[in-house]
């Protein structure tokens, strides 16, 4: 944003290297002319006195290169010349851009109503982010109890699938070694059976020769047999014994684990208890609130049920009074803030007052001096060229009534405009209103605001801190969640008219009823005073 003084320091210099830049340029050009004259009347001169021709084929050429000079000198000047208007109309734009900004900052800062807007929004914005804390916050809370909750069944889930695994695999090593022992035995019965059939056979077969032999070698098998027998109940009884001691080694880990379980379940019910007990007291607290707010609630309308009668009679009056203050407060508003616009364009106006005073005095000294300096090089150039003094001299004097000229009328200018802005600022200061160019200035930096900023905390602002206009340029979506609101809100204002008139026809109402009412008008309360904070 440019300021006022940022815009007067740019046109005072802008201005200034222009005239600088077309005083040179001007100067440049009669010095050349004035260089060439000089030279074509002092060269016709001398061939005067020796009598020579004046046109031969040397002379032709330069004569003709002379002129073909002078034309692209006039080129010169003439795109100088529109080089500098166009210059004038560029510059001319800028001035009025930076006066337009300018002004647009001006207006829009002391603007009392987007300086109320604008407080309406930061104040949404705060309550919405307070109602996103509030809710993260909620859901942080939710979320370390379902990991507190899935943690703890996890874990009972994972021990009782090992004891479960274990029970599993102790039965089957049992059904196993169980087993091996009965086809054990039933292997020796059969063994038995058979070598005591061939013993019988053999001794029938070769009587007392072949019983000894037999008897032997019967002997010989028995003992191998118990041997293998004795080799199976000592590597049975080894894995007993190992069984036994694995046995031994997953109960301890087992009640290990058990003890580890049982204090982490310790830890977590203390904790659990701690919760509960802050739970159990916020609860609490806000039941009390509650029913402290419900005892209010029912007072009130208690009260409101015996006085309703007198009311009625009043409400007329009350209105018109109400209407009388409102259009007093809105009167007295108006007033103090014409007062206060005007008081604040006043104060300005001193202040830019004599910060003009001020810079125009360093103006006329700049201008003074510059004067002298363009002077003084205009008379030292004058002495270097002796043969043209007369006519030095004549350009000197033309050239300070231009410059006398030119700075009056760049005086003049500057005063019109100063005199233009303090009639305006005197107009603003006794009227205390704005003219059609501030005021669209306003309505567009208001639309401005309310699509940039309001569209985002719409549904944290307050009723009535947005106009119809306002609400006009809002989207789609927002538009008709405010038709779906006032819907809403005119069937509640239905209901809640036909329900005073049963009041005011039926001087006896049933409890229940009365109950049910009073939880409409409750959830009625809650919906109007909704905020983003819990209290």
């Amino acid at each position: 944003m440019y300021s006022r003084q940022s815009m007067q320091d740019y046109y005072t210099r802008e201005q200034t290297n222009e005239y600088k830049r077309q005083e040179l340029q001007r100067f440049a050009n009669q010095h050349v002319v004035g260089k060439d004259q000089e030279a074509k009347e002092s060269t016709v001169h001398m061939r005067q006195k020796q009598n020579i021709a004046l046109i031969t084929g040397d002379e032709e050429r330069i004569y003709q290169d002379h002129l073909k000079k002078i034309e692209r000198e006039k080129e010169v000047q003439l795109r100088n010349q529109k080089e500098a208007e166009e210059n004038d109309f560029f510059h001319k734009q800028e001035v009025e851009r930076v006066r337009l900004a300018a002004k647009r900052q001006i207006v829009t800062q002391n603007c009392q109503e987007l300086k109320d807007l604008r407080r309406a929004i930061v104040n949404a914005e705060a309550s919405k982010a307070n109602h996103e804390t509030i809710q993260i916050h909620k859901d942080q809370i939710q979320v370390e109890r379902e990991v507190e909750k899935v943690q703890t069944l996890e874990d009972l889930k994972l021990a009782a699938e090992i004891e479960r695994q274990l029970k599993i695999k102790e039965i089957a090593r049992a059904e196993k070694m169980h087993e091996e022992l009965y086809n054990g035995m039933l292997f020796d019965a059969a063994e038995k059976q058979r070598l005591a059939d061939e013993f019988r056979q053999e001794e029938l077969n070769l009587e007392k020769k072949m019983v000894s032999e037999a008897i032997a070698e019967a002997m010989a098998f028995r003992q191998q047999q118990i041997d293998q027998y004795n080799t199976k109940v000592v590597k049975a009884t080894t894995e007993r014994r190992e069984f036994e001691q694995q046995r031994q080694q997953l109960k301890a880990n087992q009640l290990k684990l058990e003890q580890e379980e049982l204090y982490r379940i310790n830890q977590y019910q203390k904790e659990q208890d701690q919760r509960d007990k802050k739970r159990k007291e916020m609860q609490q607290f806000r039941q009390l609130a509650f029913d402290d707010l419900l005892n209010k609630i029912a007072t009130q309308l208690k009260q409101r049920e015996d006085k309703i009668n007198k009311m009625q009679a009043l409400r007329i009056e009350i209105q018109e009074f109400l209407e009388g203050e409102k259009l007093k407060e809105r009167e007295a508003a108006e007033l103090m803030q014409r007062a206060r616009i005007q008081q604040d364009l006043i104060q300005a106006m001193h202040n830019q007052q004599a910060e003009r005073a001020g810079k125009e005095a360093e103006y006329r000294e700049y201008e003074e001096f510059h004067k002298n300096q363009v002077i003084a090089a205009y008379r030292h150039s004058q002495e270097l060229e002796a043969k043209a003094e007369r006519e030095r001299r004549q350009m000197v004097a033309d050239y300070r009534e231009q410059m006398d000229k030119q700075l009056e009328l760049q005086r003049e200018q500057r005063m019109q405009e100063e005199a233009e802005i303090r009639l305006f600022e005197k107009k603003m200061a006794s009227e205390g209103e704005l003219d059609d160019e501030a005021k669209q200035m306003i309505a567009d930096e208001r639309a401005r605001i309310i699509r940039e900023c309001a569209t985002k905390v719409f549904d944290y602002m307050n009723q009535g801190q947005l106009t119809e206009e306002d609400l006009s340029i809002m989207p789609e979506d927002i538009q008709a969640k405010i038709k779906e609101i006032r819907t809403e809100r005119k069937l509640t204002q239905a209901g809640v008219g036909a329900k005073e008139m049963q009041y005011i026809s039926s001087s006896i109402v049933p409890n229940n009823q009365k109950v049910v009412e009073t939880k409409q008008k409750v959830e009625e309360m809650k919906r109007k005073y909704d905020c983003a904070l819990p209290w």
